[in-house]
């Protein structure tokens, strides 16, 4: 009963990685790990929900990108957000206020 909110998975270094988002990051450790999934890490991401329309996320990262805040991974979410792993959350999160 845990809502995978996004999910995005990518080889690195011959293993497979996934980072989901879910609200309950607790409840979602245990299931992984008693699947058998080994969960390396949890870490925050900043979420945004976005108008859709084109350039806007070209308009989101030029904003994080002149903070001087490096992105990692990055997908869409349900709901029109995307998500993005930043070397600075909370400084991409003010770049954006």
């Amino acid at each position: 009963n845990i809502n995978i909110e996004g999910h995005c998975g990518y080889p690195c270094e011959g293993k497979s990685l996934a980072h989901f988002l879910v609200a309950d990051t607790s409840a979602a450790h245990r299931v992984l790990e008693k699947a058998g999934i080994e969960v390396v890490k949890e870490q925050e991401v900043l979420v945004i929900k976005f108008e859709d329309r084109p350039g806007v996320l070209g308009e989101v990262v030029r904003k994080i990108a002149n903070a001087g805040v490096n992105l990692g991974h990055t997908y869409l979410a349900t709901n029109n957000r995307v998500v993005f792993e930043a070397d600075d959350v909370d400084k991409a999160r003010k770049a954006l206020a």
